[in-house]
């Protein structure tokens, strides 16, 4: 899965449904696409990450400003404000299975990650550091955050041991665990 906001032409098959879209595509172990699907709605459509289900279908998390367009029945909380939208996606055919809308929810990828995990929030949000707890509970890493509203934040696991670690963003009023995976 990629971004794109280009129309048909070279590998695309399909029209840009907006600014910007998901681009889904299913190759074979030599790179020949199979099978390919735009996805998104009249505005911007950003990959996060995509993970297998236990029944075989893909997770897809995104973060979208679209409203009801294209391939997207869920409205947008505002104009103004990204919100993560999730998407159960067959595997095979490409199709949505089911769609989900999350407002000011944290994206954290890539996971597993190598040398940075991108924290992500669908609005501004105000973090104040990250934890990051080795599986015994120990700290083993704490970023801490000026104070300033981003939605985007980074994350190093530079030089830390491959394993899974559980990851803790405090902010203002919240606090959100998260499993990780250095590799």
């Amino acid at each position: 899965m990629i971004g794109s906001n280009s129309s048909v032409g070279l590998d695309k098959n399909e029209e840009s449904r907006g600014a910007f879209d998901l681009w889904l595509i299913r190759a074979d172990l030599f790179g020949n696409i199979l099978h390919q699907k735009t996805i998104g709605g009249d505005k911007n459509d950003f990959p996060s990450g995509i993970v297998t289900m236990a029944n075989g279908n893909l997770l897809v998390a995104s973060t979208s400003k679209s409203g009801i367009s294209g391939e997207k029945t869920v409205n947008a909380i505002s104009n103004d404000t990204n919100h993560a939208w999730i998407l159960e996606i067959d595997a095979v055919t490409l199709d949505i299975v089911s769609e989900h809308q999350i407002v000011n929810e944290s994206i954290v990828y890539p996971n597993p990650a190598s040398n940075q995990i991108n924290i992500s929030f669908t609005e501004a949000t105000q973090l104040n550091k990250a934890v990051l707890y080795d599986l015994n509970g120990k700290i083993v890493r704490e970023q801490n955050y000026v104070q300033s509203f981003e939605q985007a934040y980074l994350f190093s696991t530079k030089g830390l041991a491959a394993g899974a670690y559980s990851l803790s963003l405090v902010g203002d009023g919240f606090v959100k665990r998260q499993h990780v995976v250095v590799e």
